[in-house]
């Protein structure tokens, strides 16, 4: 009789917990289909009707399955159940199997999409200063986009607005006796066409108040637009004999 009632108890016990893996794993994607909260970089990495059928049961069922026989392990282990067939066992194998090949496709879709790069320059005319240099320094925000911070702040989302920390500022010395300042961008794609795309829809935007050079930290993209290793590279070309100076603030851009 306190085997049966071990048996029962066990029994439960993992019904109960099967029962909230999928309880939880359904508010999850619920809350994908409707908000930011679960993976808020969804729509940032993932592009394609395709990759995000895929990406569910990649997660889900590579992570998850583990999760399930470790519990059916610990079940058989203390109560000493023994089924009779292999039905369970081998209905967890192939369904991890399922998951496995989803990713791995996955995986190679999302590799090519990195395949193709394309960038593109675009001259900012800079009005030159009558005398003494240049300061060039980050351009002043009261927008704070809270949200989520991930690889140390180099990407910050807000519910509309995705910020990507990928700038460089190079100083180069000027063929002339002008300043000049290159502003290239880029991206990879999974076609040349695409990568082109992808590299026209950087918002980065440079300004100049007298001598003073406002350049961002950052730039945006559309939410609709996934990450393909968009860029942002400044090329500032000094001329001989003349100074520029870089605010503190941008110390991080130093190419």
């Amino acid at each position: 009789l306190l085997k049966i009632f071990a048996y029962f108890v066990g029994a439960v016990v993992v019904i109960a917990v099967c029962v909230a893996l999928v309880a939880l794993a359904g508010g999850f994607i619920g809350a994908a289909g409707t908000t930011s909260l679960m993976l808020p970089y969804k729509e940032l990495l993932l592009h394609g009707t395709l990759q995000k059928i895929l990406a569910w049961p990649a997660i889900l069922l590579t992570v998850g399955i583990p999760v399930v026989a470790i519990l059916w392990l610990i079940l058989k282990v203390t109560t000493g159940f023994r089924p009779k067939t292999r039905t369970v066992g081998i209905s967890l194998f192939l369904l991890w199997i399922v998951g496995v090949i989803c990713c791995v496709w996955l995986s190679k879709s999302l590799l090519k999409d990195f395949r193709m790069r394309y960038r593109e320059s675009s001259p900012f005319v800079i009005d030159q200063p009558r005398e003494g240099g240049i300061l060039v320094t980050e351009t002043p925000s009261n927008v704070s986009i809270g949200g989520w911070d991930v690889f140390d702040n180099f990407i910050e989302t807000g519910d509309d607005t995705i910020i990507i920390k990928s700038v460089s500022l190079n100083v180069i010395k000027s063929p002339n006796d002008s300043f000049r300042l290159e502003v290239m961008r880029s991206s990879n794609g999974r076609t040349i066409h695409e990568a082109r795309n992808f590299a026209r829809t950087i918002n980065f935007n440079v300004t100049q108040v007298d001598s003073v050079v406002y350049i961002p930290d950052g730039f945006s993209l559309p939410r609709e637009i996934p990450f393909r290793k968009q860029r942002v590279i400044l090329n500032m070309y000094v001329p001989l004999g003349k100074k520029i100076r870089i605010d503190e603030s941008l110390r991080d851009l130093r190419g």
